[in-house]
């Protein structure tokens, strides 16, 4: 009954083997967005891609819904996918064929998720949206008097949308379900910061379980939204947020602020120059042409923002629209060496980030457009970007593994961005944080169960609640500075070389670091007894001081477990004589030189088996390796 329980299981175990450091990048992408629809029902005022107050016309020549084969397309990753984001940018219930998309999704028990605006969440949608445990919906809507909304969400109505919101929860009601969840994204305007307890309460009568305020993005075409961006001063912002806290957990719903607070923090707050610093670098320079405007240094209040919009379409009707180039994907094979894709997706280092700071998107993460293009995700899709690969044609269907998703991997994990893509989500900072698989996965499995009237895995999404951050997992990938320089990874270690280069392809990973501790975790196994003897052997001869002297001789009739090698050669570095970090690179130099040529000379019957224990090799090398030695 259940075809893909299994693959969504394979699916999460790869992603916990990257994060500790132990494969390359995950198999298979976790979460998929489809961009069903690019085109909206609303001009709402500080929307990049469709406010009314923009004073240029957007070409609509790409505009339009993703056709049905698209997705059929899409059945390899679907198979292994857990959750599905069927949303991109535009509104995705006025898709002709939204009901029926939903259904053809439903098959591969897939987690779905979507934003909407509300506007066409009437009573037959609604019910079937329930009835049938969609995982997620999103409702944009900010403000909680109706001339506000309906200034800012040019073309909605306020009713509407409370409406829409209240008929979802008295169907939950009904059918005795916690599904779908019902969450609110409104966004950081500063006179909905002001209210922000009383749209508590109202939301909290709607019925809803979550409301996010999210820091609200400028963008430079529409100078009337600026004065309009909210900053968050603790002594101000800090103490309406406090009681709109209490107010949502007096109602039992949850109220997330940290992205505003984060976004948007100033910390002097005496300093009005500080807040227009940040407003400042809260604007985005939008791909369109921003014209002069009486408006760019005059505070608009919101009340006329829906009459402004009325006059600028007026006087903007017969403008030509700004055409738009739409790039596609380099075809397979055309480039295979990396210097070039390099060229193509203008990566470079980016000198402006914090330690937790890396983004793990493409990691997890596949955007497919509504022209089927392929993009490693939902921030950083633009149009001056080329795709890394398109649906519906016979060699895309592995785009996953294909060179650029590959080259940027590689390259965030050593913080390098293409910053075609990411320049502008990196500026104000839009990107997640974290990965937030273990809520994710744990998310899945209570909605499996919900679903399907039977568990997922406890054991396995128990085991992601210690997952690392995004911080830890690049930790994971580079090695502790002593210990590069003894590896010295170009020249002295051939064998990891060969192993972390693909010939067939020229494929290179750039970082050989888990497939060293994948090999040397392997060849001090007693499971390969002749191997680790000759080892032990050769280390005992070796593995002294320079100048000869055996007080630093390893005494191999000691070890007499499984213990790792790495234990025996930090007590010996740890001996008098041995510790100072130049002799103790030496000593090791001695060791590694010395496996590296039997593992040349070994006569083995059959090729290594790698097969990592995820947290036995988390244990006996990780910890050992990089805590003893990052000092």
């Amino acid at each position: 009954m259940f075809t893909y329980a299994a693959n969504k299981k394979t699916a999460l175990k790869s992603f916990i083997e990257f994060s500790n450091g132990l494969t390359a990048h995950p198999k298979y992408p976790l979460e998929i967005f489809i961009e069903t629809s690019n085109v909206c029902n609303l001009r709402c005022a500080m929307c990049g891609e469709f406010s009314a107050l923009a004073k240029t016309k957007r070409d609509s020549s790409h505009r339009g819904f993703i056709p049905f084969s698209y997705i059929e397309a899409l059945d390899e990753y679907l198979k292994y996918a857990l959750i599905v984001h069927v949303f991109g940018f535009g509104e995705t219930t006025i898709h002709p064929q939204f009901i029926d998309i939903l259904k053809f999704l439903f098959q591969y028990e897939v987690y779905i998720d979507f934003f909407t605006n509300g506007t066409r969440l009437d009573d037959k949608l609604c019910r079937f949206l329930v009835e049938n445990k969609i995982g997620k919906i999103t409702v944009s809507t900010s403000f909680t008097n109706k001339e506000h909304y309906e200034n800012m969400y040019i073309g909605a109505s306020f009713e509407k949308v409370i409406r829409s919101l209240k008929t979802l929860s008295i169907y939950k009601k009904e059918f005795g379900s916690e599904f779908p969840v019902v969450e609110i994204n409104s966004l950081a305007f500063t006179e909905h910061v002001n209210s922000l307890p009383g749209f508590v309460k109202l939301m909290a009568s709607c019925g809803v379980n979550v409301i996010h305020l999210k820091s609200l993005t400028g963008y430079n075409d529409i100078p009337e939204i600026h004065n309009h961006i909210a900053v968050y001063r603790k002594s101000i912002e800090g103490k309406i947020i406090a009681e709109a806290k209490k107010i949502a957990i007096q109602n039992g719903i949850t109220l997330a602020t940290n992205t505003f607070e984060t976004a948007c923090h100033v910390s002097d707050e005496g300093d009005e120059d500080a807040v227009k610093r940040l407003v400042t670098n809260r604007i985005k320079v939008n791909r369109f042409p921003k014209e002069n405007n009486e408006n760019d240094n005059k505070a608009v209040p919101i009340s006329d923002l829906k009459q402004i919009a009325n006059t600028i379409i007026k006087q903007d009707m017969c403008l030509s629209e700004t055409p738009l180039k739409i790039l596609h994907p380099i075809p397979p094979g055309s480039i295979r060496d990396d210097a070039s894709l390099f060229n193509h997706y203008k990566i470079s280092k980016r000198m402006d980030a914090k330690e937790s700071e890396y983004c793990m998107e493409p990691f997890k993460t596949v955007y497919v457009t509504t022209k089927g293009l392929i993009y490693p995700c939902c921030f950083g899709h633009n149009f001056k970007c080329m795709p890394f690969g398109t649906v519906g044609q016979k060699d895309d269907a592995v785009a996953w593994d294909t060179n650029p998703f590959r080259i940027v991997r590689n390259n965030i994990l050593d913080n390098n961005y293409p910053f075609q893509y990411c320049g502008a989500c990196l500026k104000v900072k839009s990107f997640p944080r974290n990965h937030f698989l273990p809520l994710k996965a744990n998310l899945y499995g209570k909605w499996y169960e919900a679903k399907h009237q039977a568990p997922f895995e406890d054991i396995l999404v128990a085991s992601m609640r210690s997952m690392d951050t995004n911080s830890d997992i690049i930790k994971n990938f580079h090695p502790p500075e002593t210990l590069k320089t003894i590896f010295d990874l170009e020249n002295q270690m051939s064998l990891a070389k060969g192993i972390c280069r693909n010939q067939s392809t020229g494929d290179c990973y750039f970082y050989k670091w888990p497939k060293i501790l994948l090999l040397l975790k392997n060849i001090f196994s007693f499971e390969n007894e002749h191997l680790w003897g000759r080892f032990k052997k050769s280390i005992t001869i070796n593995l002294q001081e320079p100048s000869g002297s055996s007080s630093v001789t390893l005494q191999t009739d000691l070890i007499t477990d499984q213990n790792d090698v790495f234990e025996v050669l930090f007590t010996t570095c740890s001996a008098k004589g041995a510790h100072e970090t130049k002799k103790k690179t030496i000593l090791l130099q001695h060791g590694l030189n010395s496996l590296v040529f039997h593992l040349h000379q070994a006569d083995l019957s059959k090729p290594i088996q790698i097969i990592p224990c995820l947290y036995a090799a988390r244990i006996n090398i990780r910890k050992l390796v990089i805590e003893k030695w990052s000092e």
